[in-house]
């Protein structure tokens, strides 16, 4: 069988009950999980809320009417499937009922228990479960920031290696064949050996001559 939830509206404490035997005994918020459409009709007998639904079932909410010594009064809310909370008001009367949709049922609760917030998992639109997901959300993300802390930093990327250019053969130069330069001489084995020979080859083509005689 369905069930009511009866909050207090002074004291914000919460009861469910099922649908055959809904008693008051303070002012209290009546949230029922009942459609609008689902509502044939309202009528009142003496201090008891009648609901009848299309289905034929009849709820009574017993001394719905009642004015309690705080003053205070009861309120209907009907909580639909789609997590939506519509305050009953009957300004016009039963006959023609009204509503007011409610983003959470702690607007209809004393001022202080609804500032402390008692009631954060009864909203219009699954509020709870909204704060909840967001809360899991939070707590994942900073699990992720935790690990990408402790993560050690990747090396920096390899610079391709490229090989210098082959350096040209030496070769040797020089102004005068028989004479060969002494900066060609240092320019290392290459050019050590026609050195060498350039200055075998000069000193051979040098042959002194005698003093001649005085005559």
């Amino acid at each position: 069988m369905a069930e009511a939830t009866l909050i207090d509206r002074v004291t914000g404490v919460q009861e469910v009950v099922s649908f055959d035997s809904v008693a008051l005994n303070d002012a209290t918020v009546v949230v029922l999980p009942v459609e609008r459409a689902d509502i044939a009709a309202f009528s009142r007998q003496g201090e008891n809320l009648v609901i009848q639904l299309t289905s034929g079932e009849t709820i009574t909410v017993e001394d719905f009417y009642a004015t309690w010594p705080d003053g205070e009064v009861s309120e209907l809310v009907l909580r639909e499937l789609d997590g939506s909370s519509w305050w009953l008001r009957d300004e016009s009367g039963l006959d023609l009922p009204q509503y007011s949709e409610l983003k959470s049922v702690d607007q209809l609760l004393a001022a202080d228990v609804a500032s402390s917030g008692a009631l954060g998992g009864i909203g219009a639109t699954g509020g709870g479960l909204l704060g909840a997901a967001a809360l899991v959300g939070g707590l994942a993300a900073a699990a992720a920031e935790a690990v990408a802390m402790k993560r050690p930093p990747l090396p920096p990327p390899l610079r391709p290696v490229i090989p210098a250019p082959p350096r040209p053969p030496q070769t040797c130069r020089s102004s005068m064949p028989d004479r060969p330069s002494r900066a060609a001489a240092r320019l290392g084995p290459p050019c050590a050996l026609p050195v060498l020979m350039a200055r075998s080859w000069a000193m051979a083509r040098w042959v002194p001559t005698a003093p001649s005689a005085s005559r």
